[in-house]
Parts: structure tokens; sequence; C-alpha cells
């Protein structure tokens, strides 16, 4: 098993839905990254509000299983952010505090955009592997 270099970090994107079906399958992301010797993530949350029935209170309940899932994993958790899309949010970033606490919006972000501008970063790689992003200025920049 290939160790990772020490800047690797695990970008985990992942979609909130009305189920906490999502779990697990973040979980063994977090599981194979760690294996892999990563130890910085961030946390990418997408939501929509469309239905005005997306319940921030399970949204955030999700956030706090991965958070500590993360800390049993010995991570170091770089950024937990989230992508709201709906009527009066379209694509706008919101920040969470170490407790998984909603702060505040922060910035416009479009995540189409950055995972086709890194498309080449998260190719021929397998399954954690294609969420793995470099961590570099160019991508760091484009955040």
């Amino acid at each position: 098993m290939k160790r990772m270099e020490k800047n690797d970090e695990l970008m985990l994107i992942y979609t909130f839905n009305s189920s906490n079906a999502v779990i697990p399958e973040c979980q063994r992301d977090l599981y194979e990254a760690s294996l892999l010797g990563i130890k910085n993530v961030r946390l990418f949350q997408s939501f929509t509000d469309e239905d005005r029935e997306v319940d921030f209170l399970r949204s955030q309940k999700v956030c706090d299983k991965l958070v500590k899932t993360c800390q049993i994993l010995g991570y170091d958790l770089i950024e937990i952010n989230g992508s709201i899309k709906g009527k009066g949010f379209s694509s706008q970033i919101v920040s969470y505090d170490r407790d998984s606490r909603l702060i505040k919006p922060t910035r416009w972000f479009n995540l189409k955009n950055f995972i086709d501008n890194n498309f080449s970063a998260l190719e021929n790689r397998e399954s954690v592997g294609k969420r793995l992003i470099k961590r570099n200025e160019s991508v760091n920049n484009k955040i």
C-alpha cells in the first residue's frame, strides 16, 4: 500500500438527502483514506432547499457523525463547508465551526466547476482515491 505524502488531503464531497444513507459510504471513504496515511480532511456538504423540507438539524447530525468519525480516525479537519442550493442561496457556501455548528454564509462557490477544473487530479484513482486532491496552490486558490 502506497503511503501518501504529508501534504495530501481528502476533500470529502457528499450530498445530503433526507436519509442517513450517506453516512456509511462517507465513513468507509474516511477509513480508506486513513489506511493511505492521509491526515488532513476537508468536508464539503451539498444539499438543496428546493422543497423547503430540508431539515438543517438532520443535516447537522450527518455532519456531526462524520466529524466524530474524523476524530476517531485521528484526522486534522481543515475545514467543514456546505453548499446550499435553492431559492435565495444559489450555491452559497456556509461555514461550520469545529463543533460543526453553522456559523454563516462565507462565499459563493460552484462545485461543478471545481470538480471539472480538478478532474485530471481526480482521474485514474480508485474508490476514495477519486476524491483525493493534492493540496497545492492552484487547487487552494480555486476554493
